[in-house]
């Protein structure tokens, strides 16, 4: 990405894809920590909270968005509470009310959401 001019990147993920993203955010590896300097955000929609304790690792300035469904019966949103808890700022967590763990139920406010917050951290990064 890099050797393409991308400098500010933001990753996303879902369930236990929340996890790998934090991870690949906040990897202290020598072959990695090229990429991960240039996550400027991350969001999460129903993460597990299983290896995602990095989050507070997550580069100074950086942030991250946490989404979740009330009504999640696959990973309870205590998961993204707790990883809330651990990040450093700026943070945001939001809930909505009914939606299950795809949350389907919330498409359009997850969509819209996620498109504005992207834009507004990575635009803040510069691009």
């Amino acid at each position: 990405m890099e050797q393409q001019g991308i400098e500010s990147v933001g990753l996303v993920g879902h369930s236990f894809g929340g996890a790998v993203v934090i991870q690949a955010a906040t990897t202290t590896t020598t072959a990695a920590a090229a990429s991960s300097d240039t996550v400027r955000t991350v969001v999460t929609l129903s993460t597990q909270s299983y290896d995602a304790e990095g989050i507070s690792g997550l580069k100074q300035g950086s942030s991250i968005l946490l989404i979740h469904g009330t009504d999640d019966k696959v990973l309870p949103p205590y998961c993204s509470s707790y990883v809330y808890s651990l990040a450093n700022d700026p943070k945001e967590i939001i809930f909505y009310r009914g939606a299950t763990h795809g949350l389907d139920e919330a498409a359009e406010q997850v969509h819209q959401m996620l498109h504005d917050w992207l834009v507004k951290h990575l635009k803040k990064a510069g691009l």
